[in-house]
This record gives structure tokens, sequence and C-alpha cells, in this order.
């Protein structure tokens, strides 16, 4: 059954990388812009947009005791957006901060013994990789690296770090210049295009260079290099559990023109030999080692040049033998997380306005977990959102409603998940806020609901 579901009557806040005041000033309808902020102190008001607070990227812990996020919100004295990490016990208690919040943070990841913790943090004014010690509280940095570090990923034994990074390359040009004078100001040289995608929404004309995987020792040092040639490398990483290679999905067959042609590699740390898993013409991502490395799950498509096809989830040996897709589900599959017995997956996806959490078994049978997945929009369809599974399969995701912004909520299969943040409750508590009504109509195509 079709089914189209849209909240209405709700006053919908999003945070955007744009400076808050602006963002409300558009979001706001041009009566409350002239109200009175004292006689309607009960309905939110411009300031409020710095009082709001996200939950992102939820990190449970290793024995599903702790989960650390980054919490976000808007610096009223730069207008700009403020980070911090915190942690909080999977009961909702002892909740408290790990970083002052003076410096952007992003990428929390436990250690696979969950007595330390990566993160992403640009606190000496350019994005590096540090180290927490969760026993003492100490922290390193472990990084000195020019262009900001990706997918960090742990190893299984927990001695290495895998992450993605840009590598630069020379911009092509006709011909070579002679230097000029000291002090002379020359025309600025034309820009010189070689490739089809050559500029982005938001980010303009694209630096020329690619992004490509990198290894490093957990105690830092100079990350190793271990992809090359003129391919993006910029999926998720995800390592065998001997910690020798990694599986990955990259385009390297003829991207330019083939835009969604990605397949699925292993890659030797030691050497840096790569074997190709699959190969047919379609995305094929997302790639998921099995716990015990006999597996590799995925998602993708025959790729039949239509506006829209489903991203179905796929099972292959580790050789790449024997790939077969796993449920018939309708709908797109993302986040794969395997469960530790290696029986099934847990994934996210988007089902009749609502993004869910749910655990699909080998045998294609499928279990939503937890509903309202949700990420930093509010009041509209499809938030985005985030979850992360311990392997004793309790899970911490990002829950969202037309009501509150994300907050951290756990589940476990078989148990009611449970919201254990309310970080907006000091501020929305004492506002009138709209109500919410679903509406449902039947389709003019064939009048199904």
């Amino acid at each position: 059954m079709l089914k189209v579901r849209f909240p209405i009557a709700t006053r919908s806040v999003a945070f955007f990388a744009v400076p808050a005041l602006a963002f409300l000033s558009l979001t706001m309808p041009l009566s409350a812009q002239v109200n009175d902020a004292a006689a309607n102190a009960d309905r939110l008001q411009y300031l409020d947009i710095f009082e709001m607070e996200v939950a992102a990227d939820p990190r449970i812990s290793p024995d599903g005791s702790r989960v650390v996020y980054v919490r976000r919100g808007f610096d009223i004295m730069t207008d700009g957006r403020r980070t911090a990490l915190w942690m909080i016990d999977s009961e909702g208690t002892q909740h408290r901060a790990i970083t002052d919040g003076t410096s952007s943070v992003s990428s929390p990841r436990w250690s696979p013994e969950g007595n330390r913790l990566l993160y992403v943090s640009s606190e000496d004014g350019s994005a590096q990789v540090f180290v927490r010690w969760m026993d003492s509280g100490q922290t390193a940095e472990l990084t000195n690296v020019t262009e900001s570090p990706g997918n960090i990923t742990w190893s299984p034994d927990g001695k290495w770090v895998a992450m993605t990074m840009f590598v630069p390359e020379a911009a092509p040009s006709f011909a070579k210049m002679p230097s000029k004078p000291d002090g002379a100001q020359w025309t600025t040289p034309p820009i010189v295009i070689n490739k089809l995608r050559f500029r982005a929404d938001g980010r303009g004309y694209l630096e020329d260079g690619y992004t490509h995987i990198f290894v490093m020792p957990a105690e830092g040092g100079t990350p190793r290099q271990l992809t090359s040639g003129s391919f993006n490398h910029g999926s998720s990483l995800s390592w065998s559990p001997d910690s020798r290679s990694i599986v990955f999905s990259a385009n390297r067959d003829d991207p330019d023109f083939d835009v969604r042609n990605s397949e699925v590699f292993e890659i030797s740390v030691a050497s840096g030999e790569l074997t190709q898993l699959t190969d047919r013409f379609g995305p094929d991502g997302n790639a998921a080692l099995s716990p015990d490395g006999s597996m590799i799950a995925y998602t993708g498509f025959d790729d039949e040049y239509q506006g829209y096809q489903i991203a179905h989830l796929y099972v292959m040996n580790r050789d790449g033998s024997g790939s077969h897709m796993v449920s018939d589900l309708d709908r797109n599959f993302g986040g794969l997380n395997w469960a530790d017995d290696g029986q099934g997956l847990y994934f996210q996806y988007d089902d009749e306005g609502m993004s869910k959490v749910a655990y699909v078994s080998l045998d294609g049978r499928v279990e939503d977990l937890a509903e309202d997945l949700g990420g930093v929009g509010l009041g509209r369809p499809y938030g985005g959102g985030s979850y992360t599974v311990a392997p004793g399969g309790r899970f911490a995701f990002t829950h969202t409603s037309p009501s509150h912004p994300a907050d951290v909520a756990v589940g476990q299969r078989g148990r009611e998940a449970q919201r254990i943040t309310m970080l907006n409750k000091d501020l929305l508590g004492h506002k009138d806020l709209a109500q919410v009504e679903e509406l449902w109509w039947e389709s003019s195509h064939d009048g199904r609901a």
C-alpha cells in the first residue's frame, strides 16, 4: 500500500551550516517577526535558536553501557556553530561533557576494548585526529596533517587506525609560465578544467586531487597512503577480523562518465594489493565484513538508467562469490552493521515519512526495532540521523519528532527504545508549540491510500 505521511501545522526549525539568525529570519513568519517578545514568551522567539541543541553521531561503547555523542548548538556571540562531545550512561544517568566546546569536534569512535576514544578536533586550528583515554581523561593529538581526516575506523586489534583524506594534485595548465618579477602584479592565470565534474553546490570549483585511504598506528605517527590513482576512495571502511585488510567501495572504472558504477574492493594493509570483489554495472557500496570475516554485506542495484532505483541488501562470500539478495524489502538499505553472531544485520531505512532502525536475518526476515530516527532537521520527513550497535545488540540512535530536535535514545531487540536525553526540555517545555497532524489521501493514479 502506498502511504504518504506529512506533518502539518508545525513550526519547522532546522540546523544548517548558515548563520543562525539568517536562517531564523527566513523560517519565521512575518507576523512573528513583529510580535513583542515579552508578550509572546510562550512562543518561539528569534534568540531561542541560540538555546536549541541537537544530538548527532551517537556512538555506543562496546559493552553497551555508555554513549558518546556530538552536541551541537549555536554561539550567540559569533552567530556560528558550536560543538562538544558529551557522554551519558545507557540508562540515562551520568550525563557529562568530555570536551569543553571551544573547538569544533566530530566523529567520536570507541576503541574495540572501550578504553580509548578517537575523535576529530580543530582545537589547534586545523582538523586533526585525537585520542582520549577514558579512565584518566588524558588526550593526545595523533596526526599533524594538512587535510581533514574522514571515516576514521579502528582496527579490530586496536593497533591501527584507518581514515580517508584528500590528496591534492597539481592543477593542469596549458604551458609552464615563467616566474614573475618580485612585486609584479600579473593577471590571475586561467583555470584549466579537464574533468567533467569540476564544481559542486555549496563548494564552487573543486580542488584538483582525489580522496585516498590511509592507515597509521593507534599511538600516532605519519599516516601511510594505501590507495592510489586518479580515483576517489572516500567510502566507509570495514576491517577484516585479523586487522590485515580493509574492505571499501570505489568507482575505479570510468568515474567521469559512469558516475554510479562503484564496486567493492579489498586492500591489503601490508602490501596495498587491491582485489575487486564485485563486477556489475551499478552502485555497489556500504560494504561490511561479517564478524568471522567469511562474508561481506553490501548494498546496490543493477543500474538501468532510471530516475530512481532501490538499493537492495546483498551478501557474498569473502572472495566475491555467491552474491545474493538477502531481502526483497522495497526500501533502500543503509547503515549496515552485522549482528555479533553473524546471523543477520542491523540497518536503517526510510518508510512512510519516517526513518527506522531495523534488523534483517540472513533468510530475509525484517524486524523493525525503533522509529523516529532523525537528524538535525525538525518537522519534516526523512530527517536523516544515525545509529550504532554494540556487540551485545544494544543500539543508540538519534531520536526526533516534530516537537523536539534530535536527542539520544537507546534500544535493543525485544525491548522498547528509550529516549535518554532531553536537551531542549528547559526551553521547549515552556513553549506553546503547534500540534502536528498526519494527513492521508488516495493517490489519483491508482486510488491507493
